[in-house]
């Protein structure tokens, strides 16, 4: 129940967040259930620039355990994506974004900062629905003490549903 209110707060803080325009498919906002199974939400604002251009702010929630530990941590981030085919705001993309999360465990806590870079498709059906799909790379810099595990190199995946208008 937990996991489905945190999605909910953080559908509607998007939303909130977003600006309505009265242009037609040039905002999108997605969120990634399927990362719950691993503990973390991550929710994008998408938004056109013109020129299959546009600029993503992402807001991110993990919530795992690691060597028996609960880590907890909050993160913002914002990147840019360019769609290489001939529609807009839709098809296949490459993007690259940067974040800054505020991570905690038992008794340590610290500030990482990512870089990425990804591919992807992404489609508009009828009325709005919008699904995205891609892969990339990653690379958290940060420590936190106590968890080499933490940081460093990791593959990135993505697969979000969400809403165009």
């Amino acid at each position: 129940m937990k996991k489905i209110s945190v999605l909910v707060v953080a559908l509607v803080f998007i939303l909130l967040f977003a600006n309505i325009s009265m242009a037609a498919d040039d905002q999108t906002v997605t969120v990634n259930p399927f990362g719950l199974l691993l503990g973390m939400l991550n929710g994008v604002y998408e938004k056109s620039l013109g020129n299959q251009n546009s600029f993503l702010v992402a807001g991110n929630y993990i919530s795992y355990e690691l060597l028996g530990n609960k880590i907890s941590g909050l993160g913002i981030g914002g990147g840019y994506r360019s769609y290489l085919g001939e529609e807009d705001f839709s098809g296949f993309f490459a993007q690259g974004t940067a974040g800054v999360s505020f991570v905690k465990a038992p008794g340590v806590s610290t500030t990482a900062f990512d870089v990425s870079a990804l591919a992807g498709f992404k489609w508009i059906y009828k009325h709005g629905f919008t699904v995205e799909a891609g892969a990339g790379v990653g690379m958290t810099f940060g420590k936190l003490e106590g968890y080499a595990e933490f940081g460093g190199f990791s593959p990135k995946l993505l697969l979000s549903l969400g809403y165009t208008w």
